[in-house]
């Protein structure tokens, strides 16, 4: 199966994701199985949480214009995510499996929101926003 770089695959359906906003209005963004790009430059809106159960989650950038994965609730990261852009969170993190940083920037930019998990994250830069405290149930680790 080729991978697209530029494109966001949900259940057969292609929408690229390069220079303009997707908002996606649903309670769970579930992923089973297939790569997540989002472009540098892209803005990828989920009103709900992200779980990403098997597949991949990539956020890229490029040099002033990193795309961003913004998400209302939590990221459940059972998979692998990652990337070099912004992945801004406004619930819990939860990572179960692979998170591979780059040189992204996570935003943790709700009230009060867990670090947690089975697995330690290993963050490039994070960013601790919003109004609330950040409580971490497993080590955490930021270069």
């Amino acid at each position: 199966m080729t991978k697209f770089r530029s494109c966001f695959r949900v259940c057969g359906i292609v929408v690229f994701l390069t220079a303009f906003s997707f908002q996606l209005l649903s309670q769970v963004v579930y992923n089973n199985g297939l790569d997540i790009y989002a472009k540098e430059g892209a803005i990828f809106f989920v009103d709900g949480t992200v779980q990403n159960e098997a597949g991949l989650i990539e956020v890229e950038e490029n040099v002033g214009n990193n795309a961003q994965l913004i998400i209302q609730q939590d990221l459940l990261n059972n998979a692998t995510a990652g990337g070099n852009g912004y992945y801004r969170v406004l619930g819990n993190w939860i990572n179960n499996s692979v998170f591979n940083a780059g040189t992204g920037t996570v935003f943790l930019e709700g009230a009060n929101q867990l670090l947690d998990g089975s697995v330690s994250t290993y963050f490039n830069n994070l960013t601790l926003d919003g109004s609330g405290l950040k409580t971490q149930t497993i080590d955490q680790y930021c270069t």
